[in-house]
């Protein structure tokens, strides 16, 4: 159970970014791309890529 979390964890930044990427997806699909959309998306990146980088430095 211990290296589930440790691979959830080491690959959080990883799921954030695809998370922004599917709230852009369904944006564009659903034909209602709006700002809110768009913010949500661009801060889920930013998240999910810093959280990469911290979090390789420590696991790793």
């Amino acid at each position: 159970m211990k290296k589930f979390f440790t691979a959830l964890v080491k690959h959080l930044g990883s799921i954030v970014v695809l998370a922004g990427v599917a709230v852009l997806a369904i944006a564009q699909f659903s034909n209602t791309l709006q700002n809110t959309h768009l913010f949500i998306a661009g801060a889920l990146f930013i998240i999910g890529i810093v959280a990469e980088v911290i979090i390789n430095k420590k696991v790793i």
